[in-house]
């Protein structure tokens, strides 16, 4: 046999996925991945298409940095929610790369571990009780007992990480530790067997696994209408763990929220000086094989830029712009208010403005908002035949003493 080939769980597993293709009362030909950590986007979509949805509002804690969740893609089709992380590495970051859509309102970020004991006051503090459409959990550990104290909250939905470890006819559930930290072993959450009896007592249905064996769907009792596979089963609806050897792919890898992504916008780079992050909005520098500078210019009128202080002491920061305009107005924010307003003129040849004095500390995000009154193209600016509009580039960030 070839050392590559490998057996998951069983080859029997394999046999019964290939029959339920050919039902589609089964979620697993449904199944695909935008941001989500394998197919789960999919089969989420396909959930909500035969049972319809509310008013659109999700929870999804465990997420994180984020870009890899269950709840990532219904930003984009105008869902809002609530995201709980336990580590404050992961909100910051969350924080940063989310930032329009939690400035919309349209995403709650939340730092806390949840637990038993808190997870109702958790929800009740972020303004969200009673009836939701979605409720997403993974917390590597504790998921079995978290789900059970839920009150305050009735999803129509319910996504939940279980153990393929165990096969569909075995109930075991890990003992409640309010410290536990996973270590990358099967000592984690509950068999499919031990939800399945669970939602019966929480008065959910379960309707499907995606074919990693990762994650198993809830539906609320009354909303089922033999709309799902029957009988609501482990063992018709079991998947062992095949993540080891699938990959699901999605285009290029996520670096930021690309909701709300305006005009001008240019994704993601580090500066160099290893001091600041500086995204969303500005090409990075570029230098030829002699060492001089080649510009990437930001296209369009407008940009929306932060920068993230990566350094424990307070620094003055300058940022410094080259530009073909002849007029520039910059505005500053930190923490949502304006601090800084700035004019810029064109300068002779050269065309370089420097802006933006700041008292930075570890983790500040400062806010640059920057607008132009004038695009100036190639052929304009060095008689090349070049008639791609230019905008602005930034030429260096500073760090003064």
């Amino acid at each position: 046999m070839n050392e590559n080939f490998i057996i998951t769980a069983g080859f029997c597993w394999d046999v019964m996925l290939e029959n339920r293709f050919k039902n589609s009362l089964y979620l697993e030909p449904f199944g695909y991945k935008v941001y989500s950590q394998n197919d789960e986007d999919g089969i989420i979509h396909e959930i909500f298409k035969r049972i319809g949805y509310t008013d659109k509002r999700f929870i999804e804690f465990g997420v994180q940095d984020g870009l890899e969740s269950n709840t990532h893609c219904l930003l984009y089709d105008d869902w809002r929610g609530l995201w709980i992380e336990g580590e404050e590495r992961y909100c910051n970051f969350i924080n940063q790369k989310f930032h329009s859509v939690i400035q919309s309102g349209q995403l709650k970020i939340l730092n806390s571990y949840v637990t038993k004991n808190n997870i109702n006051q958790l929800f009740e503090k972020a303004g969200f009780t009673e009836e939701i459409d979605l409720l997403s959990i993974d917390i590597d550990g504790n998921d079995y007992h978290v789900w059970k104290a839920l009150k305050c909250l009735s999803p129509r939905v319910v996504v939940i990480e279980y153990n393929a470890k165990f096969p569909p006819y075995l109930e075991w559930i890990m003992p409640y530790n309010e410290h536990y930290i996973w270590r990358g072993t099967d000592r984690h959450g509950a068999s499919l067997k031990a939800y399945e009896k669970l939602g019966e007592q929480l008065g959910y249905v379960l309707v499907g696994t995606n074919i990693s064996g990762a994650n198993a769907f809830f539906v609320r009792r009354d909303l089922v209408e033999h709309k799902f596979v029957e009988p609501a089963t482990a063992e018709m609806l079991y998947n062992p763990v095949r993540y080891k050897y699938l990959k699901f792919v999605s285009g290029h890898p996520p670096k930021t929220c690309l909701r709300y992504s305006g005009e001008g916008m240019a994704g993601d780079f580090d500066i160099s000086g290893e001091n600041f992050i500086l995204h969303n909005g500005f090409y990075k520098p570029e230098y030829d094989a002699n060492g001089r500078f080649n510009l990437q210019w930001m296209r369009g009128t407008k940009c929306e830029t932060f920068v993230r202080s990566l350094v424990d002491m307070p620094k003055k920061i300058k940022i410094s712009f080259i530009n073909e305009i002849e007029e520039l107005e910059i505005t500053v924010c930190v923490e949502g208010e304006e601090k800084q307003k700035f004019i810029g003129i064109k300068k002779g040849e050269q065309d370089i403005f420097s802006v933006i004095e700041h008292d930075y500390t570890s983790g500040d995000i400062l806010k640059v908002d920057i607008e132009i009154n004038k695009l100036w193209n190639h052929h304009q600016v060095d008689g090349t035949d070049d008639t791609m509009p230019l905008g602005i580039a930034v030429i260096n960030i500073e760090v003064l003493q």
